[in-house]
């Protein structure tokens, strides 16, 4: 192999892993960012619950799968929670 050969090897190689690095980087940023706003949609849906059942006296059962449906779908899983208590579904 000559030295230019060597040479537009190791570009293409370098040029690649460039773009491998930053595809990647793109990749955990935009994981960060939906990770977090899920995160403070279920800490939000739980605070929701509590509030709901401690201070307003709704009525819904604090268990595992009541805790975990508003962790899970936050403050949409709350509200169904509550149509399904209103309903006595629940």
């Amino acid at each position: 192999m000559t030295t230019i050969e060597t040479i537009v090897v190791y570009a293409i190689a370098g040029i690649i892993t460039i773009g491998l690095l930053w595809g990647a980087w793109k990749l955990l940023k935009m994981i960060i960012k939906n990770g977090s706003l899920l995160v403070l949609n279920g800490i939000i849906g739980v605070a929701l619950l509590f509030v709901l059942v401690n201070f307003f006296d709704v009525g819904i059962p604090i268990n595992a799968a009541t805790v975990l449906v508003s962790a899970v779908f936050g403050v949409f899983g709350v509200g169904s929670l509550f149509v399904l208590h209103r309903f006595d579904i629940l």
